[in-house]
């Protein structure tokens, strides 16, 4: 496994594999309404800003 820094372009792929994880593991506590609303709000530009003030 090779472990680096976020880069701008893995935006894309990082927004599915959150709106993936959400999907699978919010499941059991949150309809399906509710994790697709939340989902809809996740752009591959939300990582990016995101990634201005967190580690």
């Amino acid at each position: 496994m090779i472990i680096r820094r976020f880069k701008e372009e893995d935006s894309v792929e990082l927004a599915e594999v959150i709106a993936k994880t959400l999907r699978t593991t919010n499941i059991k506590d949150y309809s399906t309404e509710y994790i697709e609303n939340d989902i809809s709000f996740l752009t591959a530009e939300k990582p990016i800003k995101c990634s201005t003030w967190t580690n």
